[in-house]
């Protein structure tokens, strides 16, 4: 058995991917994204069996596509079932109106869509042959009554296999039935032949309303379809889903073919669909405002961390701000310290050392040399940790350049020192350069006193 044909036309991509996944295992399907392009595929020969049709497109829109088929004679009567995410009621009596045979909303079930997807094609099937054995019931009119008859009986036992209701109506008044109307009604077959379908009704002016449209409907030559409440025999209130068509549009008094279709436990599916949605977005409400609270909750405690590490790392420039200033404090202590060492150990060089040794070299008897090599010795030990500690510019020098220094210190002139030490100026000169080498400002302008006061300056020193 050959596929049906399914074209489904709606700009969205993911709408169409999500029909072509349902439909591609039962159906042939051919997807167009715009209204213009599905018209333009029929006018050069598609003709499915069935369209699904949304609404809002750009370009051409579903309604102007309806109503472009609907005035073609050739292919007005696919069944047309619109799709879309717009629930008014205007738009779906516009889309009834037009002769669409559904209107489905979004968002829907996929398994609906795919119940009344196969009604329609069912329901296509059985007027595509009905249509297909009135026709040839007609064209054999001419070759024999009794062939006509013969197809009429052929025709009544389709019928009455048929799934759902059909029967046929003549001035109001149903005038044949199938086995299928009479078990959904629960009337029998001479309760229904010759009753009046109003009284399947109700009320008088629901009847006339709904009547209203199928005229309207005749008069543009299309199919009439509507949903409608009807009474069975027990007075049970079910719900039913009706089709209309004449059997000759050309005809005002033409019989009217009509199905019947209970639909009752889908209204109840739909009714319970409908439910879980709600409920479900109740929940997915709820849902999404624990999430907020944890989401602010959350933010909160992210803010109270940023806090935390900006005070933190205020504390840490604070700490590594005290941290340099310490080390400055060290290092400062410190180079005093050896300053101090320095001058300490050059205080004894310079102004101990050489007069003890003169007091060595001079005329004392040998307990005063006893005392004063006592006096040395104490002296050295006191200042031993200090002298090891002390400048290598000291430890460079020559005892007569420590005393040379010593004096240059005291701001004599070499030619003052000359006649304090009892050598020529011109030594005292050498031994000037040779200061200036060792300390490094041989080559420089620089004094040589203000070098040496400054930085080897006795104890006390400025």
């Amino acid at each position: 058995m050959d596929k049906a044909h399914i074209l489904v036309v709606d700009d969205d991509v993911g709408m169409l991917s999500i029909f072509e996944a349902m439909l591609k295992d039962d159906y042939l399907v051919t997807l167009v994204e715009d209204g213009g392009a599905a018209l333009n595929l029929i006018s050069r020969g598609l003709k499915p069996d069935l369209i699904l049709l949304d609404v809002f497109m750009p370009d051409v829109d579903g309604f102007t596509m309806c109503e472009e088929l609907q005035s073609d004679s050739k292919i007005n009567d696919i069944p047309i079932i619109f799709i879309s995410g717009n629930t008014s009621s205007e738009n779906e009596v516009k889309a009834l109106e037009l002769g669409a045979v559904d209107y489905i909303t979004k968002p829907f079930h996929l398994s609906v869509v795919d119940h009344r997807i196969r009604t329609q094609l069912e329901l296509l099937s059985h007027r595509n042959r009905l249509k297909e054995l009135v026709t040839k019931r007609t064209e054999e009119l001419t070759s024999s009554l009794a062939e006509v008859k013969n197809k009429e009986n052929y025709l009544k036992g389709l019928i009455n296999l048929a799934p759902i209701g059909i029967g046929l109506l003549k001035n109001g008044e149903i005038t044949q039935t199938n086995e299928a109307l009479i078990e959904l009604t629960g009337y029998s077959q001479s309760d229904l032949v010759g009753m009046a379908f109003e009284s399947f009704y109700s009320q008088h002016a629901t009847y006339l309303k709904d009547f209203e449209k199928i005229d309207v409907m005749f008069a543009e030559r299309k199919m009439a379809f509507l949903e409608a409440q009807l009474i069975k025999k027990c007075g049970t209130v079910t719900h039913f889903s009706l089709r209309f068509s004449p059997l000759d549009y050309a005809r005002s008094d033409s019989e009217i073919i009509f199905t019947v279709m209970d639909i009752t436990e889908s209204k109840k599916y739909e009714a319970e669909l409908e439910a879980r949605f709600d409920k479900r977005t109740q929940e997915l409400r709820m849902s999404n405002e624990l999430l907020q609270l944890e989401i602010h909750e959350r933010k909160c405690s992210e803010n109270a961390l940023i806090q935390s590490e900006i005070a933190l790392e205020k504390q840490r420039a604070v700490l590594e701000e005290s941290n340099v200033a310490l080390k400055v404090l060290i290092r400062d202590a410190d180079h005093e310290r050896r300053k101090f060492e320095e001058r300490i150990a050059l205080n004894l060089q310079e102004l101990v050392d050489p007069y003890l040794d003169k007091i060595k070299k001079s005329k004392i008897d040998e307990r005063q040399r006893n005392y004063l090599s006592i006096i040395d010795e104490n002296l050295k030990t006191i200042v031993s940790p200090l002298v090891k500690a002390s400048i290598s510019l000291c430890m460079k020098l020559t005892p007569a350049e420590i005393q040379i220094v010593s004096l240059i210190k005291q701001g004599k002139s070499s030619k003052e020192i000359a006649d304090l030490l009892y050598l020529s100026q011109r030594t005292i000169d050498k031994h000037r350069s040779n200061i200036r080498k060792k300390i490094g400002i041989a080559n420089s302008k620089v004094n040589l006193r203000s070098v040496l006061v400054s930085e080897l300056s006795p104890v006390g020193a400025n």
